[in-house]
């Protein structure tokens, strides 16, 4: 297959030193990176954090996965159906087409939505507290938002999945 790219899972923490050593080799890598908001010991500052987490894709170049399946940092190739995952050119495409000017993925928020602010007005709609309205406070790391929800007589801050609030 022409113009695709074979999906490599490294060890933790190690897509870059996998990446380096596979371009090192003459391999063409992709590792899409996105900048992130961290909160650590009072200070809030922003980090580099992979898109995929363990996940980087490798050109296929002709030599096939065999070369680079053992490499340092490499954990496996993905396989499914007994081969290896072969991603079309034009996913690739679609991703690097996100980049800003510093090579970093936008992700934005869906279209003709605004994102919440510190101070909205929120009712939760998962399993847990359906129903209860809430105050909005800001949205953490992996799609979770903190939120005061009132309960008996005052406010109580909660961990809630940020797909599970609606504005109200």
């Amino acid at each position: 297959m022409a113009g695709c790219y074979f999906l490599i899972q490294t060890k933790p923490n190690s897509e870059q030193y996998a990446c380096q050593f596979l371009v090192d080799c003459d391999f063409e890598v992709y590792y899409p990176k996105v900048l992130a908001r961290r909160a650590h010991a009072g200070k809030v500052d922003m980090v580099v954090r992979p898109l995929f987490a363990r996940y980087v894709f490798v050109a296929n170049d002709g030599r096939g996965p065999f070369y680079f399946r053992s490499a340092p940092g490499v954990a496996c190739v993905v396989k499914s159906g007994g081969g290896p995952v072969q991603v079309c050119e034009s996913v690739v495409e679609c991703i690097r087409e996100r980049e800003d000017a510093r090579g970093y993925i936008v992700l934005d928020e869906p279209a003709g939505e605004q994102p919440l602010k510190n101070g909205d007005r929120v009712r939760l709609t998962g399993d847990r507290m359906t129903g209860f309205n809430a105050i909005f406070s800001r949205k953490l790391a992996r799609e979770r938002a903190s939120v005061f929800v009132e309960l008996m007589g005052r406010l109580t801050k909660m961990i809630v999945s940020y797909d599970d609030l609606v504005r109200v």
